[in-house]
Formats: structure tokens, sequence, C-alpha cells
């Protein structure tokens, strides 16, 4: 008789969005970096590693080589802006199904990550107040969502501190953050 409250419960708790367990990782200080590691500008490979760790995605890397080895499926260039297809690149070699979602759609991130999906958010960051990075772009990944209805948003850049950052929006500021980005997009990652 137990079993079924605690069933109950533990599908009131997913299907209120509570986040699946993603780790943060840092752009700039992941574990396992070497010396001369750079990550100013590895916001999406970085945000592609929180969801593979999730998806436990090529679980033997480090998060520093993992972070490496997505950087370079974008352009081969390493430590510089990611694409959009970038994105793709990487979900797709890490056996993931990606859909793209040009501009905001609040009920469909919401569906994406009820039905066990994670989002890579591409958006201007000076509309993202939670968010320290300084650069025309920045990828985030959303991980869930309360019960009030904020996203969840695992954020890889911190200015001084070792981890990314974990913080709750509202959707008004998440749709202002991808929506002042002109290339600004939403990618639904599931497993493949």
């Amino acid at each position: 008789m137990r079993l079924v409250p605690i069933a109950i419960a533990l599908l009131l708790a997913a299907t209120a969005g509570a986040a699946p367990r993603v780790p943060l990782i840092s752009q700039r200080l992941p574990a396992g970096r070497k010396p001369g590691y750079r990550g100013d500008n590895r916001c999406g490979p970085a945000s592609v590693a929180m969801v593979a760790r999730a998806f436990h995605r090529r679980p033997k890397l480090s998060d520093a080589a993992l972070i490496e080895t997505l950087d370079r499926l974008d352009d081969g260039r390493v430590n510089q802006a990611t694409s959009p297809e970038g994105i793709l690149r990487m979900s797709s070699a890490l056996h993931l199904r990606a859909r793209v979602h040009r501009g905001f759609d609040g009920d469909w991130l919401t569906r994406v990550l009820r039905r066990g999906g994670l989002v890579v958010a591409l958006g201007r960051p000076r509309f993202l107040p939670p968010t320290e990075a300084h650069t025309g772009g920045h990828f985030v990944s959303v991980v869930g969502i309360t019960r009030h209805g904020r996203f969840i948003v695992n954020d890889p850049y911190r200015r001084k501190a070792r981890g990314g950052r974990r913080y709750r929006v509202s959707e008004e500021t998440l749709a202002a953050f991808v929506r002042h980005k002109p290339n600004g997009r939403l990618f639904a990652l599931y497993r493949g």
C-alpha cells in the first residue's frame, strides 16, 4: 500500500519539472583540465556536456576532455564561439536526438522538459540577469521547471568560481534572453 503513494509522489515530482540529475560543469574551469586549457568561449560545448552527463554519454572522459571533444565538432577550432549548427553536430556525435526551435516558445519548452528532454538555449546574456557572461551570445542548459513555472537553468559561466551556476528564471526572462539574439533558439535534446 505504501508503494502507491510513493509512486504518485515520484510521478508528481517528475511532472512538476524536478530537475533531472544534470551536473553543473564550468566552461572555464572544468574538472580534469590540463595546464593551458582556455574556456572563455566554450559555453556551447559545456552546455552540451551537461546534457551528455545527464544522458550518460561518454562517462569515461573528464569534463574538460568532453568539452574539448565537443568543441572540435563545431568548426574544428577550439575556444571559439559555437554556431547553432555546431550544437547539432555535437548532439549527433553523442547519439542524441535533436529538435530545433527558432526563437522562444514557453509551451514548447515546457513540453520538452516534461517529456524527459533537456534544452540548450542560445541567447543574449545581458537579458538573462543571473548570468555573469559578458559576450554577444551565450549558451545555457535548461534542465527543469519548478511547480511555479520558473525554468531551472544550468549556466556554465562564472567569473571567479570553479563550477557553473544553477538558477531559476521566469518565462519572460528566458524569452527575453532568446529573443534578443538574432539567431536565438532552443535545442531540445533527447536520448537517441
